[in-house]
């Protein structure tokens, strides 16, 4: 046997690394889950055993209730890694889910207990299909935070994959205040970026109700979640407070595919200044649905090659709310957001070939008033040029800009002038009047 994708794995800011930290019930008989502790349930440093059969008589401490479990094993001739109960013998032996080497004897082991952190131990040990529940102190207070983890920068993450499943980082259901993403109001683990990139070439991952702090400039405007290189990753319910820096969540900087942003909420408490974005779509088919970003250190979505943004808020950021850079002729679309108040433009398109392959739709783009500023500014051509190059950009709200549009006419069916359409669009309520 080996570790199983049904496996879940605890992590506790008072847990330890050498904790067992695993549970499964998958496991045929699996009892009590000892990972929801900050101790060890049972340890020893007397293991032994020359197959998966592992026995320490001095400990005598084995019950059956410890199936399931995960026991952590070093020293005494052991493969160093975690190994599950899958079946009890007596107070002395269990059986593992495999043999800890050929010859093994004075071993330590600790069974049960979460794990200090996320990285040390998620480097290698998990498995697809595996998730790993991260506690958190209670409800983030933007104010006065306590960080409950602070992880080196440029942790490479275990891939998933499509068979076994994805591998989940999530914010464990036993959060004081915890409520399930994408509701992001209750409590959540705080998790500070260190001045870089957090989760890095990621596969085939779910990041779930985690909150994160920007704690240094990043890369330029990148941080956080960048799966530069892999696939298939999904940020689901997170918070990003960039904390003054000019740094975001990313998406696929280096154009894989189909990594998702949903849900999530992306601001600064602290006053900063950059150039950077809330959530930068870099990929092929990556997509943002259904965020927050609001009050950002500059731009708040930028749209690359192929990239979707559906159903977001992108409000009072101090740059342009959307940024499009889609050169390649890949299919870019921008439709049902709601873009209202930013600094700069409502939505900057940066040449023809981005025009020509950007799709907007239903959007409300209002209240962008500063001088020389725009709902929809195109960055090169004439009017006339760039009606010819659009595809499909119609059906539009426009509402108190400084100027509507710049280059670029409206759509046959756009709106244009009139009341304001939101009910407290001062108090960030966006709902429609």
């Amino acid at each position: 046997m080996a570790i199983n994708a049904t496996a879940v794995w605890r992590v506790r800011p008072s847990g330890s690394n050498t904790n067992g930290g695993g549970y499964d019930a998958g496991i045929s008989g699996a009892g009590t889950d000892y990972s929801q502790q900050n101790a060890a349930q049972a340890s020893g440093t007397h293991g032994s055993g020359t197959t998966s059969t592992f026995t320490d008589s001095t400990a005598a401490a084995f019950t059956s209730a410890m199936v399931g479990n995960a026991m952590y094993i070093t020293g005494g001739g052991a493969t160093t890694g975690f190994y599950f109960v899958v079946s009890y013998t007596n107070a002395n032996t269990v059986v593992l889910d495999r043999s800890p080497g050929a010859s093994v004897s004075g071993a330590t082991w600790h069974l049960g207990g979460g794990w200090a952190d996320f990285w040390t131990n998620t480097t290698a040990n998990i498995v697809p299909g595996n998730t790993v529940y991260i506690l958190g102190s209670g409800t983030p207070n933007p104010a006065s935070y306590t960080y409950d983890y602070s992880p080196p920068s440029y942790y490479t993450v275990v891939s998933g994959d499509t068979t076994n499943g994805k591998i989940t980082f999530a914010n464990d259901p036993s959060t004081p205040g915890y409520k399930a993403a994408p509701d992001t109001t209750g409590g959540m683990p705080v998790i500070k970026s260190n001045g870089g990139l957090i989760f890095y070439v990621a596969s085939d991952n779910i990041f779930s109700g985690l909150w994160f702090v920007a704690g240094g400039s990043g890369l330029g405007g990148y941080g956080h979640i960048d799966p530069a290189n892999g696939d298939n990753t999904l940020v689901f319910g997170c918070v990003l407070d960039q904390f003054g820096y000019d740094t975001g969540l990313v998406n696929g900087v280096s154009q894989s595919g189909n990594h998702t942003t949903i849900g999530c909420e992306v601001f600064s408490s602290v006053s900063g200044s950059g150039t950077g974005y809330g959530i930068y779509l870099g990929g092929y088919a990556c997509k943002a649905i259904g965020n927050n970003v609001h009050d950002t250190v500059a731009n708040g979505i930028y749209i690359g090659s192929g990239a979707a943004a559906e159903s977001n808020i992108v409000a009072k950021c101090k740059s342009n709310g959307f940024s499009v850079a889609s050169t390649s002729g890949y299919s870019a679309s921008i439709k049902n957001n709601t873009v209202d108040g930013n600094a700069g433009h409502g939505v900057e398109v940066t040449n023809q070939a981005s025009l020509g392959a950007l799709v907007m739709m239903n959007n409300i783009i209002s209240n962008h008033t500063g001088v020389g500023k725009y709902g929809l500014t195109i960055d090169a051509g004439t009017t006339a040029q760039n009606n010819r190059v659009k595809p499909l950009i119609d059906y539009n709200v426009y509402y108190n800009n400084t100027s509507d549009l710049n280059a670029i006419s409206y759509g046959t069916h756009d709106t244009h002038g009139g009341s304001n359409p939101f009910v407290g669009q001062s108090t960030e309520n966006y709902a429609l009047a």
